[in-house]
């Protein structure tokens, strides 16, 4: 268990461990952008056969790049598909998949479980078809777990829960929101990353070509006006602005973790 995980995280695991006898199904919510550090290697192996797996946020990843990872949790033997909660696509697959797993009148027990802020609540709402926690951008809403009923569904929400194999130092979490992070930093690694690869995310910031390796984040302050006295840039507001626009879209839509 990772050391110093926040009382909400802790009662997750609780929940999930005293639970595990009556629960039949376990959603593991990823993002589709990161499936493999979004992935609980513990949860996988000790519940596989009872394991969905959901790549959730398609609509922000490489939709290519996601299939591909939809087939490679296929191939090991994981029931997995790509959903986007917040639009609803997929969101029918997705209760078709429970529906098929329940016996009978038997309610199937199910849980909903993933790292901080990959849209678990979001994904809870879409299943019940009404507004049933608190859902926010941000890591930590969903504060204890909680069983919700919906026709022939009970599920436990669970807080999201980074695991003992979660790097908490991971440029990839913090450009995720999922872990916190100094933002110059991270949106520094990111821009490096990205502009060189797609004229659209050059042209989410008004650029032409991509910039001097080192320079990107002060090019972007100088296009955006993002700038203090002096016309210096400004590299907490133009890293902030960088890694909401990534968060969002407004970038493209990328896959930080490829299978080629």
């Amino acid at each position: 268990m990772l050391h110093g995980m926040p009382g909400h995280m802790q009662k997750a695991r609780l929940a999930i461990a005293k639970y595990a006898k009556v629960l039949d199904c376990y959603l593991l919510v990823l993002d589709s952008r990161a499936p493999d550090s979004t992935w609980d290697s513990r949860l996988a192996a000790r519940f596989q056969h009872k394991l969905v797996v959901v790549l959730n946020r398609a609509a922000l990843a490489n939709p290519e790049q996601t299939g591909r990872w939809v087939e490679h949790f296929t191939r090991a033997g994981f029931t997995a598909l790509a959903v986007d909660a917040k639009a609803g696509t997929g969101m029918g697959k997705l209760r078709a998949v429970l529906e098929s797993k329940a016996k009978g009148k038997k309610p199937l027990h199910v849980a909903v479980t993933g790292l901080p802020n990959t849209g678990k609540s979001t994904i809870l709402n879409s299943l019940l078809g009404r507004k049933a926690s608190k859902v926010e951008n941000r890591p930590g809403v969903t504060r204890g777990p909680q069983w919700v009923k919906v026709g022939n569904l009970v599920i436990l929400d669970t807080p999201g829960v980074l695991t003992a194999s979660s790097d908490l130092k991971s440029p990839i979490l913090a450009a995720l929101g999922i872990v916190a992070s100094d933002s110059e930093p991270t949106a520094s690694w990111l821009v490096a990353r990205l502009l060189s690869r797609s004229s659209g995310a050059l042209a989410c910031f008004g650029l032409a070509s991509p910039p001097e390796p080192g320079q990107e984040l002060s090019a972007i302050a100088e296009k955006q006006g993002w700038l203090r006295r002096g016309a210096q840039p400004d590299y907490a507001r133009t890293s902030q602005g960088v890694l909401a626009a990534f968060q969002s879209g407004k970038m493209g839509r990328w896959t930080l973790e490829e299978i080629r």
